[in-house]
């Protein structure tokens, strides 16, 4: 952008200085230069960039299960409420996290142009209420008909830099499944993919697929133990 003003040149005559452009007064020509400083601060500046807002991206058609962790699926639907994603305090927010695992592993950080639509635990939330619910009946918290309780932990939902050039997106979760207020089963699932560009929205993208990796495990795994009880 050319600067408003090249060069500002003051004349001294009897009584008052007048600027180059001949203004009558001093008071009317501050005022003048005043309301163009003004102008030139509302301008937008080339380096500033707009905030980027990510989801995890349409949900993926249907896909068959993966590999059962444990029994056989019985072929039967059960019916799972399914609390909502907890999250540790560190990942409640729509902050988008990478860590630099060759220089500082142990310290998260936020990218500053770029963040999530929601918190990460209310965007697995709506994904996995989705994808179980292709193998079972599942409610809200709060709804009485149920035979499991389904509660789902985050631990890591960050992009993880191994170079400065190589990056990938890193999702940890934990399943516990009740039954008249006894475990029944209890898994951990942790599954990283590649991030296609070293910036924020690679990183959206490894952890977009990452998720979707999970989820299902997590569906082969509630299909496998979440067995109705006429099948038990």
């Amino acid at each position: 952008m050319k600067p408003l003003i090249t060069s500002l040149r003051l004349y001294r005559l009897p009584g008052r200085v007048l600027c180059g452009l001949r203004w009558p007064t001093l008071a009317t020509g501050l005022s003048c230069l005043l309301v163009l400083g003004l102008s030139a601060c509302a301008l937008p500046s080339a380096q500033e960039r707009p905030m980027a807002t990510y989801d995890l991206g349409v949900p993926p058609p249907t896909a068959p299960l993966a590999t059962p962790l444990t029994a056989p699926s019985t072929g039967a639907r059960p019916t799972i409420v399914m609390t909502d994603v907890q999250a540790p305090s560190w990942l409640d927010s729509q902050h988008i996290y990478y860590r630099l695992a060759f220089a500082d592993p142990l310290q998260p950080k936020p990218y500053a142009q770029a963040t999530w639509v929601m918190s990460p635990a209310q965007l697995l939330t709506q994904r996995a209420r989705l994808r179980l619910a292709q193998v079972a009946n599942v409610l809200s918290a709060g709804d009485t008909a149920q035979e499991f309780l389904l509660k789902l932990e985050l631990d890591d939902f960050s992009q993880v830099f191994d170079t400065q050039d190589s990056s990938r997106g890193v999702v940890q979760l934990r399943a516990s499944l009740i039954s008249s207020g006894r475990f029944v089963a209890q898994h951990s699932f942790a599954l990283a993919q590649p991030a296609p560009s070293a910036n924020a929205a690679g990183g959206v993208r490894a952890l977009g697929a990452a998720t979707d990796a999970v989820l299902n495990e997590l569906a082969a795994w509630v299909d496998s133990n979440a067995r109705p009880r006429a099948a038990r």
